[in-house]
């Protein structure tokens, strides 16, 4: 049998639709066979073979079970005829049998419920084409247009599909007009019962890599490598580069000349403020880049706590830390170090406290040393000793002729005293106020 309308309605379906020719036919067949039973009420499987020779082509198979006697012809067969079909055929299996009588002329409510059935499994043949062209690209950049906003959330039309940028993946200041071109990557695909669900985003780290990829042709290239990208989407973006050859200044690829290639990245963002670092596996030095514009004075690095102390010139502190923070916080983001900003003045203070700890410290061990370890002469000690001082700050307590009124300690001692003294960087006269200092 030859359709002319079938061979025009599967093309056009094919061609508007974007669906495959089997997908078309076998949701033909599905059709026929719903629409057959609505209008006959029997089990029968017609199925349909299409082939393209000078037009379509369809031939009517039906499939008949294997049965010892028969009651209904249309779907039974018996096991002699069946073997002559298939071999191996046996009760109760199905034979595929040709039978172009096969009436399929449908009466109206069997023909819609074959047009429903078709239309059916065309929208799901078109959802599962539409994912699977989708899967696996997340992370690629995309041009669209803004269809709409709902819910907070931005609809935008793509190639045969609709994307979807969620509040969470939309950037401050960012104008979603209807109708105007935006750009945005796949961030996930979803297969849901209403079809794919195409996340985008325009918050992302990775959608600046790609604009930079689409202004960049080293990056494309991979002479450049963007290593790290840390973002505050619509205020700040810092990116790490780095490039494989020497010859090639991956800050100055970037920026392009007069910074035409940033300033289109720039302009895109809608005004987002880059800073473009070079990338080391020094951390010292990569965590001095990534307080740009800051100038870094030194960095000291503690391993075990995953803290890097920064010191910057007095001038530069608020530039290094950013407003509200954000300078410093995208750079920890960036190098994976918990930074801490001091200036040059507050680490010296700082310095100075633990200085003066550590000298409290260390007078009070000296004070708490045993009158008998004192480099002093034998009866000046023992003289001490029987008056009833133990240690060292028992002395410094007292008055010079105090001392000096010690059976066996004279001026001699006084005078070694002063020079043990002198040696730890004391003297006699100023204890009282480093006693006090030491105590408080």
């Amino acid at each position: 049998m030859h359709f002319t309308e079938l061979e025009y309605a599967i093309e056009l379906i094919m061609k508007e639709r974007g669906v495959p020719e089997d997908i078309v036919i076998d949701a033909l067949e599905a059709a026929l066979t719903s629409a057959y039973r609505k209008e006959h009420g029997k089990e029968i499987q017609p199925r349909i073979i299409v082939k393209q020779d000078k037009g379509t082509k369809m031939d009517v198979h039906l499939l008949r079970r294997v049965v010892k006697e028969m009651d209904d012809p249309e779907t039974e067969i018996g096991l002699d005829e069946a073997r002559m079909i298939e071999p191996e055929s046996d009760y109760d299996d199905f034979v595929e049998t040709e039978d172009p009588k096969l009436n399929l002329v449908f009466g109206r409510i069997a023909a819609q419920a074959a047009k429903q059935v078709v239309m059916q499994r065309i929208k799901e043949a078109e959802r599962d084409i539409v994912y699977q062209e989708f899967l696996g690209r997340e992370g690629e950049l995309l041009t669209g247009k803004v269809r709409r906003r709902e819910k907070g959330h931005v609809y935008i039309e793509l190639e045969r599909a609709e994307g979807i940028i969620p509040p969470g993946e939309q950037v401050e200041g960012d104008r979603y007009v209807p109708r105007t071109t935006i750009k945005a990557i796949i961030l996930e695909v979803k297969q849901t019962p209403k079809g794919p669900k195409i996340i985008l985003s325009r918050a992302h780290p990775d959608f600046v890599r790609r604009l930079f990829e689409l202004e960049v042709p080293e990056i494309l290239e991979g002479t450049v490598e963007v290593v790290r990208i840390a973002r505050e989407p619509g205020f700040r973006t810092k990116m790490a580069v780095y490039s494989n050859s020497t010859d090639v200044d991956p800050v100055g690829a970037c920026v392009g000349s007069k910074g035409s290639r940033v300033q289109a990245v720039v302009n895109e963002l809608k005004g987002e403020n880059i800073d473009i670092i070079h990338w080391t596996d020094d951390p010292f030095d990569f965590i001095a880049n990534a307080l740009a514009p800051a100038k870094v004075y030194s960095v000291e690095i503690f391993d075990d706590e995953e803290k890097a102390e920064v010191i910057v010139p007095d001038d530069q502190a608020s530039l290094a830390i950013g407003t509200k923070g954000q300078n410093v916080r995208l750079a920890a983001k960036l190098t994976g170090w918990a930074i801490d900003i001091k200036n040059e003045q507050e680490k010296l203070d700082e310095e100075m406290k633990v200085r003066e700890v550590e000298r409290k410290s260390y007078i009070q061990e000296l004070m708490n040393n045993p009158i008998s370890d004192l480099p002093l002469r034998k009866p000046a000690i023992e003289g001490l000793v029987e008056a009833g001082y133990k240690v060292l700050g028992d002395l410094m307590e007292r008055q010079r002729d105090d001392l000096l009124e010690v059976k066996g300690f004279g001026e001699s001692s006084l005078t070694d005293l002063e020079k043990f003294l002198n040696k730890h960087g004391l003297t006699y006269e100023k204890f009282e106020e480093s006693q006090v200092e030491a105590k408080s």
